[in-house]
Order: C-alpha cells, then structure tokens, then sequence
C-alpha cells in the first residue's frame, strides 16, 4: 500500500487541478456549492489516489503550455466528477450575467 501524501501536497494538487479544469472553489464555497466536508473529501481523495505521478506530469504540461485554457480533469483523476461539478453553476442565481 503506498502511502499517502501530505495533506498540504494535495491541497494545492486540488487548487491546481481546478484551476486547470476552469472551477474556482472560493467562488464554488460562497455559492453554497461546496463545503468543508467536501472540500477535505476531495483532498482525502486526492491523497488516496493511485496516479499521483501521471497527475503530476498532467498538471505540469497544462500550466506550462496552455494555463488560462479550461481542459477537462483526466478520467484517471479521482476528483474528475467532482471538479468538473464545481465548473457549472447548479442554478440561475450561480450563472453569470
């Protein structure tokens, strides 16, 4: 069993992968869209996943060729669903104007 990683590692792993999914998790918090509960699942997720190197070359392949482009979380990601989930307002009031 491979251990997990830092709690503060997956952290950011997670701000990073949303980031490069197009969600933002402080705008997805003040919707009502995500909670503490949540938000510390997915960074359990995160650390229990298997593919923590191919994330890792993933992660640093978007930053570095195309940032400020939304890309979708792979499939081998853990956290896929629910990043893309934080992507879409839920409701008319979370839909920009």
């Amino acid at each position: 069993m491979t251990p997990k990683g830092s709690e503060r590692e997956h952290y950011w792993r997670v701000q990073r992968m949303a980031h490069a999914a197009g969600a933002d998790p402080a705008a997805a918090w003040a919707a009502g869209r995500l909670d503490a509960p949540r938000w510390q699942a997915l960074i359990e997720r995160c650390r229990d996943c298997p593919w923590r190197a191919g994330c890792a070359r993933w992660l640093a392949r978007i930053e570095r060729t195309d940032p400020d482009t939304p890309a979708a979380p792979p499939r081998a990601c853990l956290n896929a669903e629910a990043i893309t989930a934080l992507t879409r307002p839920t409701s008319e009031k979370d839909r920009p104007e």
